[in-house]
């Protein structure tokens, strides 16, 4: 027999906007409050009930005997129960483990998360009402005070009316959700404790230096005055704040500095050509010659007036101190930071940040040579402002390279953190079967080092020791870009690219054809598996319902879903998987051309990650290979994860490859967490035709504070 399902949606309002302080800040603020909320058992027809009503007791009794509650984003209703629907209006609040969030699977399978397009990617007949929908962002908030009114007041449109309208937009969503619930796969039991960890660890939260952010905001904004003042005065009032861009591009272009017109894409997809004045574009123009700049006998230290004002611009555009003012919209009346993480975020299945985004942080930490963070935490508070940045330099810079220190530790208890080293490279060689890569890898060798040698021409000797005396570091870190970034079949100008966007490093063309074409002949293994994945995909497209394999990998169309199985078990999905003839061979086949299929391109519809429409995609074996990578990855995270939340170490926070949890002061040791780290789960230990251990590494450290 079928377990019975609750469904359920709540309609609320509150004077906070809930997507600017996130749902934990939103659930618990005093003017927060639900006006409506719809349930609905199985396929039954919903039903409203209103703030005031007694709980209905087939409601009662189904949460409190354990039954599922279902519902689209189910951690927005989840904090709504904790802070208004249980202690407000006496509902029993469901356990973590009785919750289904077909947002959630549909992020499992690649779909729009937001309920109306996910309806509209699966073919749906239920969908979400948009006139109702638009009624309720205008009943969500308060409305402005009418003639009369006090001008203070808080006013909501809340007539009778509006109120029977919004409960029928509440019940369609029902509707939608239950008909998205019956056409999603539920997720696998291995999966589920993962969401059920996500959902524990984004209502622990992590814990912020409320001393920290409010020093550094004002500091900050201290900053930023002396920074427009400047800018106003070098640019003789043309430009009057270091925000200013456009009147910054007009400013340089009236000196004869000429801007880099670039492509860009809006978010319907439509191209458009604009001048570049962000932060590359700038620094493209600070690395060259500009008006104004002293010729090679004069002062040096006199920069002309274009010159400074571009890097006031660089200076103000730090976009890691934007972070202090959500730091202080989303953190929770006890001091933490909830909700910091979007589970799933895209098909490999890796988390993305949410809210204050904690994995966006700059990783460079505080130069220890004056103390480290604590000292520049005392120096923001002592010093002025002058001599603060004649010991730090940049002010903002140097503010940037602290945020990290904002997470800490409750009162009582410490942080441990522990990162996958190079996870990414040693997967790819590893599924990929590249043997004596595999091997250097496991034996701690000179990856970077030797990688370095090959392209520059130099022995593993002199590239350590041009890093290690600071004589030559670039030779290293192109080696340890080229390992890093060569995987999923990169070209030598995207190269070029990353080693300027990195390292400020300015390839020539020849080094950077030199780094991806040397990569590709030590990593030939590789190279040849972009092409078995491309065609295990393809072969399955063409043949619907039989798998087709490609090392640890396995490819087949089921329905309309192309799926991926990696070496947990877990699928990445795609959606509607076509073959089709790219732009050249359509023009070829109009003419009467013969185009052979191996050439058509693998084609499916996803969320595409810069226009964020849901629309037509084409992929290829790198990608692909990026993607498995990716997925193997956060899988061998996601188990340790589990692990150490087994082992006590309550987890708070993941950023990227990292695992950050909190203990009691004297529970546990580093030694601990990174073993249990690279305590591998069986899937990574070994394949078919390949049976060597990934070669997982891990470094790890603990303190009250998340900083370097």
């Amino acid at each position: 027999m079928t377990e019975r399902v609750l469904h359920r949606d709540y309609e609320t309002r509150s004077t906070l906007d809930l997507k600017k302080v996130g749902a934990h800040v939103y659930a618990e603020h005093a003017t927060t409050d639900v006006l409506v909320a719809c349930f609905a058992f199985d396929d039954e027809d919903p039903w409203p009930w209103f703030p005031g009503e007694d709980v209905p007791q087939s409601v009662r009794e189904h949460i409190e005997s354990g039954g599922i509650v279902a519902g689209h984003n189910a951690p927005f209703e989840a904090a709504i129960d904790r802070h208004i629907m249980g202690p407000r209006y006496g509902f029993p609040i469901p356990k973590i483990k009785q919750l289904d969030c077909t947002m959630a699977r549909s992020a499992i399978q690649s779909i729009p998360l937001d309920l109306d397009r996910a309806a509209i990617a699966m073919g749906l007949r239920e969908k979400k009402d948009k006139e109702g929908h638009r009624l309720m962002l205008r009943m969500c908030k308060p409305r402005a005070p009418r003639k009369g009114e006090d001008p203070n007041g808080i006013y909501w449109v809340d007539d009778e009316a509006s109120l029977e309208r919004l409960t029928q937009y509440c019940c369609q969503d029902i509707r939608a959700e239950r008909d998205l619930d019956h056409a999603l796969r539920p997720m696998t039991p291995e999966e589920r404790e993962v969401w059920y960890l996500d959902q524990v660890m984004n209502n622990r939260g992590v814990m912020i230096d409320v001393a920290f952010v409010d020093a550094a905001a004002e500091f900050a904004a201290r900053t930023s005055a002396r920074a427009d003042a400047r800018m106003k005065q070098i640019t003789g009032g043309a430009v009057e704040k270091a925000t200013q861009v456009d009147r910054l591009k007009d400013f340089v272009k009236s000196h004869g500095v000429e801007l880099k017109v670039v492509t860009k894409t809006r978010r319907n997809g439509e191209e458009y050509e604009a001048e570049a004045a962000d932060k590359e574009a700038i620094e493209d123009l600070l690395a060259g010659e500009l008006p104004g700049d002293p010729e090679p006998w004069e002062d040096q230290d006199e920069q002309g007036v274009v010159r400074q004002a571009l890097q006031l611009r660089l200076d103000a555009g730090k976009s890691s101190v934007k972070k202090l003012d959500k730091f202080k919209l989303q953190r929770c009346a006890d001091g933490a930071a909830r909700g910091n993480l979007q589970y799933h975020a895209a098909g490999p299945g890796r988390w993305a940040g949410r809210g204050i985004q904690l994995q966006n942080l700059i990783r460079a930490g505080i130069d220890k040579r004056h103390g480290g963070w604590d000292a520049a935490m005392k120096d923001i508070l002592e010093l002025d402002d002058d001599t603060f940045e004649l010991v730090w330099g940049p002010p903002l810079d140097t503010l940037s390279r602290m945020l990290r220190g904002a997470i800490i530790a409750r009162p009582g208890h410490r942080l441990y953190f522990a990162d996958y080293s190079q996870v990414e490279a040693r997967g790819t060689v590893w599924s990929s079967k590249q043997r004596d890569m595999v091997q250097l890898f496991a034996d701690g060798g000179k990856i970077y080092e030797e990688m370095a040698g090959f392209i520059f021409g130099l022995s593993v000797e002199e590239v350590i020791e041009g890093h290690e005396n600071k004589t030559n570091l670039i030779p290293r870190f192109v080696g340890k870009e080229a390992i890093l970034g060569c995987g999923y079949g990169i070209g030598p100008d995207a190269f070029r690219r990353n080693c300027k966007k990195k390292g400020k490093v300015i390839l020539p063309h020849d080094v950077a054809y030199r780094a991806v074409h040397g990569w590709r002949e030590k990593n030939w293994r590789v190279v040849e598996f972009w092409r078995e994945l491309e065609d295990a995909a393809r072969s399955a497209i063409e043949a619907p319902g039989k798998a087709f394999h490609a090392g640890p990998f396995s490819y087949r169309v089921k329905g309309r879903w192309l799926q991926c199985r990696l070496p947990s078990g877990r699928i990445i999905w795609y959606r509607r998987p076509s073959l089709k003839p790219d732009k050249r061979d359509l023009e070829a086949l109009d003419v009467g051309e013969k185009v052979p299929r191996y050439r058509w391109k693998i084609h499916y519809w996803g969320v595409n990650g810069v226009t964020k429409q849901w629309e037509e995609e084409s992929t290829w074996g790198g990608k692909l290979l990026e993607n498995c990578v990716q997925g193997m990855c956060r899988d061998l995270l996601a188990g340790a994860m589990l692990r150490h939340e087994a082992a006590g170490y309550s987890v708070v926070l993941s950023v990227h490859d990292e695992d950050i949890s909190e203990t009691p002061d004297k529970f546990g040791s580093v030694e601990e967490f990174v073993e249990i780290m690279t305590d591998i789960q069986d899937w990574a230990k070994g394949f078919s035709g390949f049976p060597v251990r990934m070669p997982v590494k891990a470094e790890g450290g603990t303190g009250y504070r998340y900083a370097k």
